[in-house]
């Protein structure tokens, strides 16, 4: 089975990272999502709903010094509360 995630769009206002620590964590919420979907598969309704538009997240509350890996690798479990929970 091949799973194919497009994300057009991902908003992170108000994160205290630089524009290169950015990269960093694009990096470490690709590479978390990618592991959490592969460890724990996706949702019953996922499967069948084929394009979804949104994935209803939440939010995601980022601790004082943690770094831009750390960050990202939060950010990616809190989409994946969405895929892979049966929320869509």
């Amino acid at each position: 089975m091949s799973i194919r995630i497009n994300i057009d769009r991902m908003v992170l206002d108000g994160l205290p990272f630089s524009q290169g620590e950015g990269r960093l964590v694009q990096a470490a919420f690709e590479a978390e999502l990618s592991r959490l979907i592969s460890k724990g598969g996706l949702s019953p309704e996922l499967h069948r709903a084929g394009e979804v538009r949104s994935v209803p997240a939440g939010v995601v509350q980022i601790v004082q010094g943690e770094g831009p890996r750390a960050a990202g690798k939060r950010i990616a479990g809190t989409v994946y509360s969405g895929l892979g929970h049966g929320r869509i």
